[in-house]
């Protein structure tokens, strides 16, 4: 992939020490005498067995995605089967792991009673009491994956059917605004069936890049609900701030160092694009899912009609300025794989491109919300985010750390200097693809250490970063050694 320099790597050496506490929960603590023994928990004394999977889009009764493993159970007389998804403890802070569940649970019944999204009904959770491991039961959907239309290239027209219905759902959510930026909590839902109207978030916004954060020990602490869009934005820019400053390898070697020390520079200028006061004046701030790429979008075999949006874990209510953006469901690439000049870039501008008619269109037509809340907010003052809009790649960046630096160097450097632009263009025209994306890291580098830095003491700074990367490495190199010597001895 182009720019695969850019990012800050995982700590390997966390990360196996995390795959070995992982392995030991799931050999002591799951599988299928436990799956069942939960479902049983909740299925009124019908007998529970070993089911098939999610129809069309698995066969696989048993399923183990990055943060959860799944098993498809069987109730007696039910027609369809219900998925009995456990955390994976050991990941991650238990803590973190916990108000990931409750979020969603919390999340999930909002949807499920006060709107008409199609998302998995909850049957059950729990939070790790009474020596079971903490668990959701969801409903199983069954149908086709959107990932799977990308991969078989269906017609532009069935996938324009699938905009309409995620347009929908996204003018639904937009009917419901929120007071403050966060995620919901099971008692948030509860106290608002009781007072009839939208819930309060009282969870602070803890999403995917926090959680992976965590994974590599640069924990991230927790705050409240937040107020205001600039409020939310410099938050995310303090997160990937303090990764910056805490993970040992968070910078590869000089340029690379500097080069993210420039990173504060540019988003210094353009954080407050997103987030002037005139964005907060009405205080609205709208729940968005927060990994909707086509792996988490089921579709009916038949219709090809949305049926399923699943997956809500990290939901958070976010400015308008990164929820009402295009999905990244219609491409089948990553944002940070949306590099100018990629193909793929170029099928998400046309598709988007199509979206925003779509969403103009409905409307237009003053499309009546399908909640039970009364809509505050019309969506006619809120003209969908073109692709290319330098506000859309800010969100991008900031919406999840994990590609920010991408995103600032793919996207955003190119708007604040044009002689950047002016070389990679002129430098790249006559490049082949096999040593294009070292020609680009070429330029950049080029330019980086053109330009001092202008943060106080990042010499020292800068000193202190390779220092870590250092002695990282030599534990890594003792902790290769010693697995080596492991292998020969048996």
């Amino acid at each position: 992939m182009p720019y695969h320099y850019l990012g800050i790597e995982d700590s390997e050496l966390l990360r196996e020490t995390e795959e070995e506490r992982v392995q030991r929960y799931k050999d002591t603590c799951l599988g299928w005498e436990t799956a069942l023994a939960v479902a049983a928990k909740f299925s009124n004394g019908q007998p529970c067995e070993k089911g098939q999977g999610a129809g069309k889009m698995t066969n696989k009764p048993v399923i183990e995605g990055g943060y959860n493993v799944c098993y498809w159970v069987k109730i007696a007389s039910l027609p369809t089967e219900w998925v009995v998804r456990f955390p994976k403890l050991g990941m991650m802070d238990d803590k973190l792991t916990r108000l990931r569940l409750r979020s969603e649970v919390a999340t999930l019944k909002f949807l499920q009673s006060k709107t008409k999204i199609p998302v998995p009904k909850v049957i059950g959770y729990g939070e790790g009491e009474d020596s079971i491991p903490a668990f959701i039961i969801l409903e199983s959907i069954n149908g086709v994956r959107m990932d799977l239309l990308h991969k078989i290239a269906v017609s532009e027209g069935l996938l324009e059917d699938i905009m309409e219905d995620l347009a929908r759902i996204q003018l639904e959510l937009l009917s419901i605004p929120f007071d403050r930026i966060g995620m919901l909590d099971i008692n948030d839902v509860e106290q608002s069936e009781i007072c009839g109207s939208p819930p309060v978030p009282t969870l602070g916004p803890c999403s995917l890049d926090s959680w992976e954060l965590d994974r590599n020990g640069v924990f991230p602490g927790s705050i409240g609900p937040l107020s205001s869009s600039l409020a939310y934005y410099n938050h995310k820019f303090d997160l990937w701030k303090h990764q910056l400053n805490t993970q040992s390898n968070s910078v590869e070697g000089e340029e690379d160092g500097r080069r993210k020390l420039l990173n504060k520079e540019i988003l210094s200028q353009l954080i407050p694009i997103l987030g002037p006061p005139t964005i907060d004046d009405c205080k609205r701030f709208y729940l968005a899912h927060p990994d909707l790429h086509a792996t988490n979008i089921i579709v009916d075999e038949h219709t090809f009609r949305v049926i399923g949006i699943i997956d809500w874990e990290g939901a958070c209510t976010l400015p308008v300025t990164s929820f009402w953006n295009p999905p990244f469901a219609l491409t089948s690439a990553a944002k940070h794989e949306l590099y100018p000049g990629c193909p793929d870039l170029a099928i998400f501008q046309r598709r988007s491109a199509k979206y925003n008619e779509i969403v103009a269109e409905l409307q237009r037509a003053e499309l009546p919300s399908t909640t039970n809340y009364k809509s505050r907010q019309t969506s006619e003052t809120l003209p969908i985010s073109k692709v290319g809009d330098e506000s859309m790649f800010l969100a991008w960046a900031l919406d999840d750390i994990r590609y920010l630096d991408h995103i600032v160097w793919q996207h955003l450097a190119t708007h604040l200097h044009v002689d950047l632009q002016t070389r990679i263009t002129s430098t790249t025209e006559d490049v082949g693809s096999d040593s294009w994306d070292e020609t680009i890291r070429g330029i950049i580098d080029e330019f980086v250490m053109e330009r001092e830095p202008v943060e106080a003491g990042w010499q020292e700074w800068l000193q202190k970063k390779l220092s870590e990367l250092s002695g990282y490495d030599a534990e890594v190199d003792i902790r290769r050694k010693t697995q080596r010597q492991e292998i020969n001895e048996f």
